[in-house]
């Protein structure tokens, strides 16, 4: 796990200040989802008056996507990080017709960036209208992380699918998560989504969604 990340490039424009620590934002994509992700990422600044780092983690990215990351970075004056990852570790596990391995690499950037407390995950779909300053306010003491409620379709079945006694009602959509990193790397949670996802044994109908799921 330790290896998937290749290499980084980095567009900074914005000092990291001890005092003002800079809010994380984390998007794990392929090359489908590239544009997806800067739409994201700019609809944030758009609508919040505070300072970023923008964490991409991807196994493809070219030339003219750099060169967009990197004018993203200098208009707003925020910090864009670009980390491509190796995706062959990931192709044991299963995909989906509309989520490919991608999908998992949230597992790697949840580990990789154990220096930070926590970090907004957004799906590369999801859009900011408004200020999101609230989000970055909670208080996730003793707490894994905020997650929103999925629909009442997806709760009904999820607790005989999963096997887990409770679930229903508590089924939680991965597209939005503001996550404790720091209780994420004292309960070694990458590590065990790995093993989880590395059990033939188990089916995953949302893949990483479900295996969250079962880990909070």
């Amino acid at each position: 796990m330790d290896n998937a990340v290749k290499y980084i490039i980095s567009n900074e424009y914005q000092k990291q200040q001890e005092n003002s620590p800079l809010r994380d934002v984390v998007y794990c994509i392929d090359k489908n989802f590239l544009l997806g992700a800067g739409v994201s990422a700019t609809s944030i600044l758009i609508n919040s008056k505070e300072k970023y780092n923008f964490h991409f983690f991807t196994d493809y990215i070219d030339n003219h996507t750099l060169e967009k990351f990197n004018l993203l970075a200098k208009n707003f004056e925020t910090n864009v990080y670009i980390y491509f990852i190796d995706s062959a570790a990931f192709t044991k596990f299963p995909v989906r017709a509309k989520w490919s391995v991608a999908t998992y690499y949230r597992f790697i950037a949840f580990h990789y960036l154990s220096d930070k407390t926590h970090a907004l995950y957004l799906d590369a779909d999801v859009i900011c209208k408004s200020c999101p300053d609230e989000l970055f306010q909670l208080d996730l003491t003793g707490k894994f992380a905020a997650i929103i409620p999925d629909l009442d379709k997806v709760q009904e079945k999820c607790e005989a699918r999963l096997g887990v006694t409770g679930l229903a009602g508590k089924y939680f959509n991965a597209g939005v998560i503001y996550i404790n990193l720091s209780e994420w790397q004292k309960q070694h949670f990458s590590e065990k989504a790995i093993s989880m996802l590395s059990d033939k044994s188990k089916e995953f109908s949302f893949l990483d969604q479900d295996v969250l799921n079962i880990l909070f």
